[in-house]
C-alpha cells in the first residue's frame, strides 16, 4: 500500500477482478440478492479467501434454481453484473422490407431470403443479453430505416432501476 494512500485513510480490500468475481458468484447463486447479501459475500471472501456458500446451493460455484433465475428475469434482473438489453423487431414499413431483411441477414449471419422470411413473421428477436453499446448500435441501425424496435432493459442488481437506451 503506497504511503500517500495510507495517509488518506485508504486500505486494500480486493482486486477489481476478484471483486467482480465475488459479485458474479453471488448473483449466479442468488440472482435476487439484496445489497446487504452482496456486501456479506464480499466480506466473507475478504476474510476467508473463498466464495461464500449460499444455503440451498450444493457447490460454491453452483447456480440458482431455474425458478430463481426465472423470478429474477421476471423482476427485470439480467444474468450478468452489468445492464443488458434484449431487442425485438416489431414492425417495418413495406417499402423498407428489403433493407430491413438485409440488416437482419447481416446481423444474424443468414441468407437474405431467410432473413426476409423472418421479417415477414414478426416479431423477430434481434439480440439478447446485449451490452449497452451493441444494443444502441443495432437499435439505431434499424430505426434509421423506419423499423420499430422494442428494447427491454435488464438491470444488473435487484435494487437498481431498469436501464434504458437513448
Amino acid at each position: 500500500m503506497p504511503a500517500d494512500a495510507r495517509a488518506l485513510g485508504l486500505s486494500t480490500y480486493l482486486e477489481p477482478a476478484t471483486f467482480a468475481d465475488v459479485l458474479e458468484v453471488q448473483k449466479r447463486q442468488r440472482p435476487l440478492s439484496s445489497l446487504a447479501e452482496y456486501a456479506q459475500a464480499l466480506v466473507h471472501y475478504h476474510e476467508y479467501d473463498a466464495f461464500q456458500e449460499v444455503e440451498g446451493i450444493d457447490e460454491a460455484l453452483g447456480e440458482a434454481t431455474a425458478a430463481d433465475r426465472a423470478a429474477a428475469r421476471d423482476a427485470g434482473v439480467g444474468a450478468g453484473i452489468f445492464a443488458s438489453f434484449d431487442l425485438q423487431l416489431l414492425a417495418c414499413a413495406d417499402d423498407q422490407l428489403k433493407a430491413t431483411a438485409q440488416r437482419v441477414a447481416h446481423l444474424h449471419e443468414v441468407p437474405v431470403g431467410e432473413a426476409l422470411a423472418r421479417c415477414r413473421a414478426l416479431p423477430l428477436l434481434l439480440g439478447q443479453a446485449l451490452d449497452r453499446n451493441r444494443a444502441q448500435a443495432i437499435k439505431d441501425q434499424f430505426e434509421a430505416i423506419g423499423a420499430t424496435v422494442q428494447v427491454q432493459g435488464f438491470k444488473a442488481f435487484a435494487w437498481m432501476d431498469a436501464p434504458t437506451l437513448r
